[in-house]
């Protein structure tokens, strides 16, 4: 039996409740090889099916893993869901990113967020990040909800 903020314990007013914190980690085709973190913080609050998060990362080294870029270490697998999947706001600091920003969004059944680039310019499009994206000394911050 769970007690809520109000003292009750009628189930239709808070389900599942839930605060913690979780290490994110960004891998290239998901793999680490020999990377290093000046920073990697984590923090959640689940509620029912909904998961809100926030973290930050910074690389002191990105290491010598090659291909997509992911962040892993999300604190619950992503439902199966076929259609809308969830997006979160992402913000990076010293990365290549060209006429492009960060973006992204967690897939179905996954702990991970997908790390995306959205055209910037009059073009249209989005594409992959990888690791050439990125530098030793490149943080990012995402923020967003998804259901589990």
């Amino acid at each position: 039996m769970a007690l809520y903020i109000d003292g009750s314990t009628d189930t239709s007013k808070l389900d599942d409740y839930e605060e913690g914190t979780f290490t994110p980690e960004i891998r290239f085709g998901g793999n680490n090889t020999g990377q290093s973190y000046a920073y990697q913080m984590g923090r959640y609050t689940k509620i029912g099916n909904r998961v809100a998060i926030h973290l930050y990362v910074k690389f002191s080294n990105k290491g010598s893993s090659t291909g997509y870029a992911h962040i892993y270490g999300l604190p619950f697998t992503a439902a199966s869901i076929s259609v809308g999947y969830a997006h979160c706001s992402a913000w990076m600091n010293q990365g290549n990113f060209g006429e492009t920003t960060p973006s992204g969004y967690i897939p179905p059944s996954v702990a991970y967020y997908n790390i995306e680039r959205q055209r910037a310019d009059n073009n249209l499009g989005v594409s992959a990040c990888d690791d050439t994206n990125f530098n030793n000394n490149t943080d990012m911050m995402v923020a967003g909800s998804y259901i589990v």
